[in-house]
């Protein structure tokens, strides 16, 4: 996307742009399932999207057993 070489404050704005997408996104998802959700299940079906969304990282998704 960006060429080798290139300056770091296309990279910065490129970034900011960004996190200020995912912001939104994730504002407005939140906003919309807790308005169309009955009381009761918020939590349910929040944890259920948001796993489904955002999956665990991978040093957590991974049980170890300890010696």
């Amino acid at each position: 996307m960006l060429p080798i070489g290139v300056s770091v404050l296309p990279v910065l704005i490129l970034g900011f742009i960004m996190g200020v997408d995912n912001g939104i996104f994730i504002v407005t998802f939140n906003y919309c399932l807790q308005k169309e959700t009955p009381p009761h299940i918020i939590g349910l079906v929040g944890i259920l999207f948001g796993k489904m969304l955002w999956p665990a990282p991978a040093n957590r998704a991974v049980a170890f057993k300890s010696a």
